[in-house]
């Protein structure tokens, strides 16, 4: 592997592991992070064979984050409150007068 190569997986490798380190983990950039790194190594056969488990690994890493990812929506969804329930429509409803006064009166307003 060049030395250029090495050291853009090492900046990336460095980005993960600061990704992984977050409080809040970013699913899109971990995995886009990933991806990078799967590029540059698997880019170069000489890497893979003098590193098998490189890409074993990284799979591995994104394997534990989507697990993550999925419990987190899980738990999510589990302590989301239920839906709103839509409004009974088939009913008509009874419109309020304005001011309490009937229609028969509207007749004598002089204004």
């Amino acid at each position: 592997m060049t030395d250029k190569k090495k050291a853009a997986l090492r900046d990336k490798l460095d980005e993960l592991e600061t990704e992984l380190t977050k409080q809040r983990l970013s699913f899109a950039r971990t995995m886009a992070i990933a991806a990078s790194i799967m590029t540059i190594v698997g880019g170069g056969t000489a890497a893979l064979a003098n590193s098998p488990k490189a890409a074993e690994t990284i799979m591995m890493v994104i394997r534990l984050v989507g697990d993550d990812k999925e419990k987190e929506e899980q738990e999510r969804l589990r302590l989301a409150p239920p839906p709103k329930a839509l409004p009974d429509f088939s009913k008509p409803s009874a419109s309020p007068k304005f001011g309490g006064f009937a229609d028969d009166l509207d007749d004598d307003v002089p204004f």
